[in-house]
């Protein structure tokens, strides 16, 4: 059995995390790579973990993401997660080296222990860095050790929208109904605004990060520089519908004469834009 998520690795390969049962008997799921070419799949790698609780399923624990470290073909950055009792989780980052089949570190805690300790949204490499959503806190790793940076509590997570790294800024939409534009080399907040909790995935176009708000139905449009909202579009009054949030929203720059573009669908049908700058 495979998670739905495919991580993308180079042209011929791709990652996905499965289901076994290990010698001991006990459920993990471990990281497993395809290759394109041919459809052969083999494991990549099984973390490293404790067995110290043991969960009601017999599972041990679980690698949630992969991220291949830029500039780098042979590490990669893992977040993997332990259950704990009373249904904590324990979150940890780990670097591994594919040539060595070697950690160069791991069980890096990511947060301290909760309900929702989960690495939720696929982390982010920049400059040297790694950031991830873990429960309700953004977390700011040094990718070559694993020493936390920095930790910032939201108090509400980020798994649905997620966040993005532009203009040295990192954007996200927090389920407590705000947008944060947070500096990534220090967590300190720049600027935050209203958003509208659950939403699409955040993007990004000349200045713009746009999203569809799951509370409001509206596509956002806000100003990366100052958090200023300059869009925020009704489809009601397009089709009598709304935007859907659980589609992306897609942008594209101006080319071959076209002005730069923003692609977004109702529960209808799907509308091109203008892009707003």
């Amino acid at each position: 059995m495979f998670d739905i998520r495919i991580f993308t690795d180079r042209d011929e390969y791709y990652f996905m995390i499965g289901k076994i049962v290990n010698h001991q008997g006990y459920i993990e799921y471990p990281i497993f790579r395809f290759d394109i070419n041919t459809g052969k799949f083999s494991e990549f790698i099984s973390a490293n973990y404790s067995s110290d609780y043991i969960a009601p399923d017999n599972m041990i624990g679980a690698t949630c993401n992969i991220n291949k470290v830029p500039g780098n073909d042979s590490l990669y950055s893992i977040t993997y997660a332990e259950p704990l009792p009373n249904w904590n989780v324990n979150s940890f980052l780990g670097l591994y080296n594919q040539y060595s089949k070697k950690w160069v570190y791991d069980r890096k805690l990511m947060a301290k222990p909760t309900q929702n300790t989960s690495v939720f949204t696929p982390p982010q490499i920049y400059n040297g860095k790694v950031y991830a959503n873990c429960g309700y806190d953004i977390v700011c790793h040094d990718i070559a050790t694993g020493k936390q940076l920095w930790t910032r509590d939201f108090g509400a997570d980020f798994m649905f929208s997620g966040f993005i790294i532009v203009e040295n800024k990192l954007i996200g939409s927090c389920e407590n109904q705000m947008l944060y534009c947070i500096n990534p080399d220090n967590g300190t907040i720049i600027w935050q605004t209203k958003g509208s909790g659950t939403s699409s995935r955040l993007a990004y176009l000349n200045g713009i990060v746009y999203f569809i708000g799951g509370g409001d139905g509206k596509l956002h449009a806000v100003e990366v520089s100052t958090g200023k909202t300059v869009w925020l579009l009704d489809a009601n009054s397009i089709d009598g519908t709304i935007f859907a949030s659980y589609n992306p929203v897609f942008v594209f720059p101006a080319a071959d004469g076209k002005p730069a573009r923003v692609i977004a669908l109702t529960l209808s049908n799907a509308y091109c834009f203008e892009a707003y700058r």
